[in-house]
């Protein structure tokens, strides 16, 4: 359950059973410093992927490893995580190639078999 869902939990049992905030934690087995602690969220993410988007579109090839090199080098303050998430997320995607390629299911032997017959 996301930190967003669990606050709205807690919410709804202080709300409706009139516990305190630690015991409905409690109950949904959550910290309690996820209630007080709001998340903090940049102001500047819809100019980021504009401009993400913007190089995507001129280069298709190329990974948010040079995306971000290339933001750094345009003065933007951004570490590569942060490209990185936000290059994955829509379709401020930064790779020529789909979000996600279909994966393959490994193939397992048997335990104790190393080599073929």
């Amino acid at each position: 359950m996301s930190p967003a869902r669990r606050r709205q939990a807690v919410a709804m049992l202080r709300d409706r059973l009139g516990v305190s905030e630690r015991r409905a934690c409690q109950y949904i087995r959550s910290a309690s410093l996820d209630q007080r602690r709001e998340p903090v969220l940049a102001g500047d993410d819809q100019a980021l992927r504009a401009v993400l988007r913007e190089f995507a579109g001129k280069r298709k090839r190329w990974g948010y490893r040079r995306a971000h090199h290339h933001l750094l080098q345009e003065g933007w303050e951004i570490n590569r995580k942060r490209a990185a998430r936000l290059a994955r997320g829509g379709p401020a995607r930064t790779a020529g190639s789909p979000a996600q390629a279909p994966g393959r299911r490994r193939s397992r032997r048997p335990r104790g078999q190393r080599h073929g017959p």
